[in-house]
């Protein structure tokens, strides 16, 4: 073998590592978009007329971090379990 045909896959190696770096130091930016910043809000928000706004509750609303814990109970809706049907009164393959 000769010496282009034992390098050319290093080449190509350190020729794709290059590009790569490149492309991600490339989509990386430098300084962040502050730009939110400035904005102002220059109307309300418009919404649908149906659309219903939630009702608040103090269910949801968050204690202050000096406030006794809360502890509710949670409670589970009984289940009856289904009854088992064989599988051919399924509509089933039966072995």
């Amino acid at each position: 073998m000769d010496k282009q045909t034992k390098s050319s896959p290093a080449l190509l190696l350190s020729v794709v590592m290059v590009s790569v770096g490149g492309l991600l130091l490339s989509g990386c930016s430098t300084t962040p978009d502050e730009s939110y910043k400035e904005s102002e809000m220059s109307k309300p928000l418009d919404y649908p007329p149906d659309l219903v706004a939630p009702v608040t509750s103090k269910r949801f609303s968050v204690p202050s971090p000096d406030a006794a814990p809360i502890s509710t109970p949670i409670s589970f809706p009984e289940t009856v379990p289904a009854p088992r049907q064989r599988a051919n009164e399924r509509g089933g393959h039966s072995h």
